[in-house]
C-alpha cells in the first residue's frame, strides 16, 4: 500500500473530524457557529469529540496533531471563525470520494465525486 501524503491526509482528517464535531456537538443541542459567535468555552465537548476520533481513527488523529500540534490549537482555530465563519475561513478541507460507478483512477473526472466539507 502506497504512503499517504502527509499534508493531504492532515486536510482529510481536519475536514472528516470539523464534520464529527459538528455532529457530536448537535447531539448535545449545541451547535459550533453559536459556541464560537458568542465566545462560549466548548474545549471540554472539543476535547471529548477528539478523544472518540482518535479511538476510531488513530491515522486520522495523528496526521492532525503532526499538522496542529495538539487539541488546544484546532480550539483556538475554530475560536477564530477557522471553518466556521465563513469570513474568517482561509483554509479549504477536501475529501475526494469515488461516486457511485465512477473509476478510481477517475479523480480528477467532473463526475468523480469531490466533495468540499465545509461546515
Amino acid at each position: 500500500m502506497a504512503e499517504a501524503d502527509p499534508e493531504a491526509l492532515a486536510d482529510v482528517a481536519y475536514g472528516i473530524f470539523e464534520h464529527l464535531l459538528n455532529r457530536g456537538l448537535q447531539e448535545k443541542g449545541k451547535y459550533l457557529y453559536a459556541l464560537v459567535e458568542s465566545g462560549t468555552d466548548f474545549t471540554e465537548d472539543l476535547g471529548e469529540i477528539f478523544s472518540k476520533f482518535q479511538e476510531e481513527y488513530p491515522q486520522l488523529a495523528e496526521a492532525m496533531l503532526a499538522r496542529f500540534s495538539d487539541v488546544g490549537t484546532i480550539f483556538r482555530m475554530l475560536c477564530e471563525g477557522e471553518g466556521v465563519i465563513p469570513t474568517k475561513t482561509t483554509q479549504m478541507y477536501w475529501i475526494v470520494l469515488d461516486a457511485p460507478g465512477s473509476a478510481p483512477e477517475a479523480i480528477e473526472d467532473e463526475n468523480a465525486g469531490k466533495w468540499l466539507i465545509f461546515q
